[in-house]
């Protein structure tokens, strides 16, 4: 081209020569997706473009000065259109060091988590699965499962399922290490159905109290004999034969029933049980002598 001054500009620039003019020209791009191509002295090619998705015009401020190895460039502020970076020593998460081997982790090798008192929260599908407290705290280093505020040590909001492909799986108890290093260890049996049990609303009421639980996996405290039927029956004055009902107690077959006769002082009765009905919930007991309704006969079954 000719410029106005009269002299001739030949149009075999250099390189060097292109690149600055494009950096004093770079607006007289046309307004098409155009490539800023790299190319090293061997000859090959890294290739930078805008893609023609780009919504809006932004520019990328670069750091005032070169990174050290291992750092990464972050976006440290986004204002307006202008996006401002720096160099990170990957403070936050754990991007340097080794691969984690059979050796564990060691100073300087990879983990995964923060370096300062910030959470790690695991997620799928954009929602929180699992938090690690990092902020300081009496609760730092709790783990939540389905909850983002663990309350202790680990927290799972949710059902647990023990699996296993051989022995059965058990949940281990350790005692204080100042106690020894003893174990006690539940696990499940063989069954052949699965078996709920739901806790007590409340603790027990008096020391010495059991779990106990009905059909349907109900449990309760209860007083050990609580399972024994007993009391005390008034029998139809002058009769031999006596017929006793268990009231709530429900009498099962296999049950062993016992009965004693109360009378005055020098008097000698025999009492025989000669029939236990598991369906009508009954004792029957025949004695030697008729009885007075003054008497009494106590009674008492015991579970098989």
């Amino acid at each position: 081209m000719r410029p106005n001054k009269g002299f001739y500009l030949p149009l075999f620039l250099s390189a060097p020569v292109l690149m600055v003019l494009s950096s004093l020209c770079a607006r007289a791009q046309s307004f098409t997706t155009s490539l800023l191509n790299i190319r090293n002295q061997t000859g090959q090619v890294i290739t930078l473009s805008n893609p023609s998705t780009t919504s809006a015009p932004y520019r990328i401020d670069l750091p005032p000065s070169p990174g050290v190895d291992g750092q990464v460039l972050r976006v440290t502020a986004l204002t307006g259109g202008v996006v401002n970076t720096a160099w990170s020593d990957a403070a936050f998460w754990g991007l340097t060091g080794s691969v984690i081997g059979s050796a564990g982790t060691g100073v300087g090798q990879a983990y995964v988590g923060t370096a300062n008192p910030q959470d790690v929260v695991v997620a799928t599908g954009a929602t929180e699965r699992m938090r690690i407290l990092g902020v300081a705290g009496p609760g730092a280093g709790n783990v939540g499962i389905g909850t983002a505020t663990p309350a202790s040590i680990l927290d799972v909001r949710g059902t647990i399922t023990l699996s296993s492909n051989g022995p059965a799986s058990g949940l281990v108890f350790a005692e204080p290490s100042a106690d020894g290093s003893n174990t006690t260890t539940i696990r499940a049996g063989v069954q052949s159905t699965n078996i709920e049990y739901t806790l007590p609303a409340q603790g027990p009421a008096a020391d010495g109290m059991v779990l106990s639980a009905n059909a349907t996996g109900e449990m309760s405290w209860t007083q050990p004999v609580a399972s024994i039927g007993r009391g005390l029956f008034q029998p139809v004055n002058g009769t031999y034969v006596h017929v006793i009902n268990t009231g709530a107690y429900d009498v099962r077959p296999g049950d062993v029933a016992v009965v004693s006769v109360i009378s005055t002082p020098g008097t000698t009765i025999a009492s025989t049980i000669t029939g236990v009905d598991a369906v009508a919930n009954t004792i029957t007991v025949e004695t030697s002598l008729p009885i007075a309704d003054t008497d009494r006969i106590t009674w008492i079954v015991l579970p098989q």
